[in-house]
This record gives structure tokens, sequence and C-alpha cells, in this order.
């Protein structure tokens, strides 16, 4: 069971460059100055996320909208649609695949071994992702918070024996009805590797625990 964001690819160098973009154009259109602008930003993210449940709290249009206000300005539909285009925009350009990702999920989908990717965020945006980074065909199962109306630490989503691969502890469920589990620390995650998660340098590294899978 894979999580997506900063497991299947390094999130922050996405992130930068989105808000980045967000940024510079808030600035050519609105002229907020660029510290101002971050300022505003993350007060934004924080008011939403307060405010806000499910997949809709991670909602860029969401923040974008809140940023008017946190500034004082009026809404703005133009502003905001034209700011979440700028932002995916630069942030797909930034995502590139883990090393060693690709030929895993290959290895382990020709052991029959059931691939599924769980992921918070909306539909759209996540689908986008895995339409970018061309390994949509790779999963069997893809499901998102939206979905389910849950955020993954929910812990609601049911397999029997897993791997869990992730990069934060809502990635790995405190209890689960498996016989079997793995948990597994993405390259890009800052959690330190402990004696219930180990931590992985790149994907290569799995292939000769899959080799020694039935």
């Amino acid at each position: 069971m894979f999580d997506l964001d900063n497991t299947i690819y390094n999130y922050e160098p996405c992130r930068l460059a989105a808000e980045k973009a967000f940024f510079l154009y808030a600035h050519s259109v609105a002229g907020v100055r660029i510290n101002e602008s971050k300022k505003a930003f993350n007060s934004a993210r924080t008011r939403v996320h307060a405010r806000v449940r499910g997949a809709s709290r991670h909602d860029r249009r969401l923040y974008f909208a809140e940023y008017l206000r946190v500034l004082g300005l009026k809404c703005d539909p133009q502003f905001i649609i034209e700011a979440n285009n700028h932002y995916w925009f630069a942030y797909f350009e930034k995502m590139k695949l883990a090393s060693g990702i690709e030929s895993f999920i290959i290895k382990a989908r020709l052991k029959n071994i059931l691939i599924a990717l769980v992921t918070d965020l909306t539909i759209e945006i996540q689908y986008r992702k895995l339409l970018s980074l061309n390994i949509y065909s790779l999963f069997d199962f893809v499901v998102t918070s939206q979905e389910t109306n849950l955020e993954k630490e929910s812990g609601q989503t049911r397999f029997s024996t897993v791997w869990f691969i992730g990069d934060s502890k809502q990635d790995f469920p405190k209890s689960f009805p498996a016989d079997n589990i793995s948990y597994i620390l993405s390259p890009f995650s800052h959690l330190k590797e402990n004696n219930k998660a180990f931590k992985i340098e790149n994907y290569y590294e799995l292939n000769k625990s899959l080799d020694r899978t039935k």
C-alpha cells in the first residue's frame, strides 16, 4: 500500500516551485510583495485547515480564496483560478519519479502482488499527478480521501497482508488486521528509522525483499 506525496516522488521541491510561481503571479497582478505574500499564504492555509475537514482542506483554491481575505482584498474568481493554474503547472513541471520505484512495482505485479495507492487530497489533483508521472496504470487500486470523505489517519482502509510504504505517521496505522505487516519509510521521509519502520535510500533496495516472497 503506497502513499503518493513524498513517497512516489519528492514533494518538497514541487511545493517550493509551486509556491514561488504563485507568489510571482500575486506580485504581478496584485502588487503583493513576496515576503508579505508568503505570510498571507501560510496564514490562509492554517485558517483553511482549522475550518475545513476532509480532502477539501488540501484544495489550493480554498487557500487562494482565504489568501485574499487575509490581505483584506475582495473575492476574485479569476485570480483564484489563475493562481491555481500557475501553482499546479509549476508543481507538475518539478515532479520526478523516485529512483527505482517503477521497476519495483512492475516486479511486484509480475509476482501477482496487488498494488494499492491510498492518498489524501482531491481526486482531480491526485489523478493529474499520476498522469504527469505516467504511472497511473501501475496500481490495482487508487483511493483518495475525497472518495471516502475520510483522511488516511482514520484507519478505515482495509487490506489483509500489507507493506505500508510512506513518509509520515498517518501512512502507518497503529493496528491493522493482517498476519504480516511491514512499515517502510520512503527515501524522502523526515522520520527516523526505528524498530517498527525501516527507511530505504531508493526502491531498488526492496527488490531483494520481493525475491524472498512466494
